[in-house]
Parts: C-alpha cells; structure tokens; sequence
C-alpha cells in the first residue's frame, strides 16, 4: 500500500527555529526530521479514542 503525504507549512519565530535546529542537531536530524518526530511521539502519547 502506498502511503500518501501532505506538505504543511509553519511559521514560527527565528527564537523557536533556531532552538528547533538545535535540538535536530543534538539528535543528528534536519528540522523537518525531527519535527516529525516530534509530532510522532506525540501522537503515539495520546489516549486512544473511545
């Protein structure tokens, strides 16, 4: 099954990016990487739904 993605935009602070890239580097990713990431844990964190 092939999975289907969308490109999303955000804007956000040089302040908040440039925290975001440090902490991508610390983890050896690029900013989208690792805001996926993020969103990953996240997500998987969540209670399921009833």
């Amino acid at each position: 099954m092939e999975q289907s993605y969308k490109t999303v935009s955000v804007r956000m602070s040089q302040e908040f990016y440039t925290a975001l890239k440090d902490l991508a580097d610390r983890d050896c990713r690029s900013v989208p990487s690792y805001i996926r990431k993020l969103l990953r844990e996240h997500i998987r964190r969540l209670p399921p739904e009833e």
